[in-house]
């Protein structure tokens, strides 16, 4: 219930921006040649692009942005001067004037074939005063009119790119020029200044980096008061404070990703270093191929920030989003720069609760029916399949393997961990003698060979996600993030594993020749002496009764203090090659 009321918060949270957005507000003509003190100003600004209309660009009616017949909308550099700001007087009754701050109070603005100013009074057969209604082919824009007009509907338009002049606004009388028109469409984006106009814009279109951090699960949390100040104050500091705040977060931050269709069988993203697919959910919790890190990266050429997907555990990137196949292969690269940048919002579609993730192309992420991921828009009954849940990474469970009264389990992985539940964590010193010293540590570093002992046989250990300040990776044991291929050379490596000799005690020991590969985040020792490490947590008479391999009769000879001894005493308990024996 929690989590519906998060999303469904957030959900109205970007709905209301909407809504808001679309209203306008209407200005009292000037008089007397100053303009009235309720004045408001807007960029005008072509609301959609395509190969006949390539540029988002802006009205305005300065050197650039005109030729010698009248506005063009040829050019998307956000204009400098009062002569890109206009303000709409009048009302539904008689239609609405647009005048031009650069122009002065005395004209306004006329389209016919060509749109430029005209005197206020002019009677010239041009449409000078407007209708205006919400577009309802892009959200946020709006559909302009010429008002009371006999012989039908003549609208705004973005008229067709011209090899010679570019595009124009000019008007369009056609059956098929309805407000569903994209060409038709045009955002009115409010402004105070010209000093903030560049950052008015920004929050108008949504893309200021609050929108791109701001719905990523945890964040609005841990970052809001620089959120509630954002919020009271919009300005470009403001923004500057919540994005710092927002990067120092998920620099510390993991998270896991889950299908909302769960009727896949394999819905959580993983990967490894080459590709990206999802696992089975029962894998969540277990597999650190699961663990994500967001990290922020800036579009090139822009100052907006997205994400990049960093699997921790294959310390790799995901990239673009593959072309929608059967069984796509969505790859992975080593170097940030290959990884492709995402976005992260609130689903709008459908009913299903959960986040979009999209790629550079724009392209959305979805699930296939094997676990591969590709780009899809997704359709109505299958919204599922392109939504994702996002959630904080807080715990990982390692299963346990008993024996006798206790369980055990080695354990390698790519995050810090701040604390062990179900079991006791061990660091192991630099083999001699045929043993380690294990010291237990409440927490540990990322890549710290550890052994997990459970004294009361628990099937799991959890341990607590977290990078501790002053954690140390000093174990002595290996380890390996992703599965190691060992084939022929099993005697470089001691395993965690049972006695052969007396399957009651544990140790390390050589692997046989039949085990081929180390699974992934397992703990080792590499290239150490002897074929067996007997394991001393901290009393020598706790040592497991270790038998090598390759047991040498001549090998030193230690008491239970762990001192090396000159000859053994009849009667006294000694340790040789990792054994304890009585001299009888």
């Amino acid at each position: 219930m929690k989590k519906f009321t998060f999303l469904l918060s957030l959900l109205l949270a970007f709905v209301g921006v909407t809504a808001s957005a679309q209203s306008l507000k209407f200005s009292d003509a000037p008089s007397d040649g100053t303009w009235a003190s309720n004045t408001q100003w807007y960029l005008i600004r072509v609301a959609y692009t395509d190969s006949y209309h390539p540029k988002a660009a802006y009205l305005s009616t300065e050197d650039g942005y005109t030729n010698n017949n009248g506005l063009l909308l040829d050019n998307d550099v956000l204009p400098t001067t009062d002569k890109g700001l206009w303000c709409i007087v009048g009302n539904e009754t008689d239609g609405y004037k647009f005048y031009n701050k650069g122009e002065g109070t005395t004209k306004v603005l006329g389209v016919s074939g060509w749109s430029k100013m005209y005197d206020a009074t002019s009677t010239e057969d041009v449409a000078m005063s407007f209708d205006i209604v919400s577009s309802t082919a892009k959200s946020t824009a709006h559909c302009v009119k010429a008002h009371g007009k006999s012989d039908g509907d003549y609208w705004w338009n973005n008229g067709n790119y011209n090899s010679s002049t570019g595009c124009k606004l000019t008007q369009w009388q056609h059956t098929n020029s309805t407000t569903a028109t994209e060409g038709n469409a045009f955002y009115f984006i409010p402004v105070n200044d010209l000093a903030s106009a560049g950052y008015d814009v920004k929050l108008f279109l949504g893309t200021t980096n609050v929108e791109a951090f701001r719905y990523i699960p945890g964040i609005s949390t841990a970052c809001s008061s620089e959120l509630a100040t954002w919020e009271a104050n919009k300005t470009q500091a403001t923004e500057d404070a919540f994005t710092e705040a927002a990067k120092a977060y998920l620099g510390k931050t993991y998270y896991r990703i889950t299908n909302c269709n769960t009727s896949r069988a394999k819905s959580v993203l993983a990967a490894d270093a080459t590709s990206a697919a999802c696992v089975a959910a029962a894998e969540k919790m277990g597999n650190a191929s699961t663990v994500w890190k967001f990290v922020p990266a800036v579009k090139e050429g822009t100052d907006q920030y997205g994400v990049k997907l960093y699997n921790v555990n294959a310390q790799a990137y995901l990239g673009a989003l593959a072309a929608p196949v059967q069984e796509p292969v969505t790859p992975m690269a080593a170097e940030l720069a290959q990884g492709g940048l995402y976005s992260i919002s609130v689903n709008t579609n459908g009913s299903v609760e959960g986040f979009v993730l999209r790629d550079g192309n724009n392209g959305r992420m979805n699930l296939e029916s094997k676990g591969g991921i590709d780009k899809w828009e997704g359709q109505q009954g299958y919204y599922n399949q392109v939504t994702w849940t996002i959630d904080v990474a807080t715990e990982f469970e390692v299963a346990l393997n008993t024996v006798e009264s206790k369980s055990y389990a080695t354990a390698y992985l790519p995050f810090g961990v701040s604390a062990v539940n179900g079991a006791k964590a061990y660091t192991a010193a630099t083999p001699a003698n045929g043993q380690t010293v294990m010291t237990e540590t409440a927490n540990f570093a990322k890549e710290t060979g550890v052994l997990l002992v459970s004294d009361e046989a628990a099937a799991k250990a959890v341990l607590t996600i977290g990078d501790v300040d002053g954690a140390t990776n000093s174990s002595a044991l290996k380890g390996t993030l992703l599965a190691k291929d060992i084939n022929g050379a099993q005697t470089k490596y001691l395993v965690f594993g049972k006695n052969n000799a007396n399957e009651t005690e544990v140790g390390f020991f050589e692997p046989s020749t039949t085990v081929t590969s180390i699974p992934a985040n397992r703990a080792f020792f590499a290239d150490a002496e002897g074929s067996a490490i007997a394991l001393n947590f901290g009393n020598v008479t706790a040592v497991n009764n270790v038998v090598a391999g390759n047991a040498n009769v001549n090998a030193p000879i230690f008491d239970l203090t762990g001192r090396r001894v000159v000859k053994a005493v009849k009667g006294g308990l000694y340790i040789q090659n990792g054994k304890k024996y009585i001299v009888k």
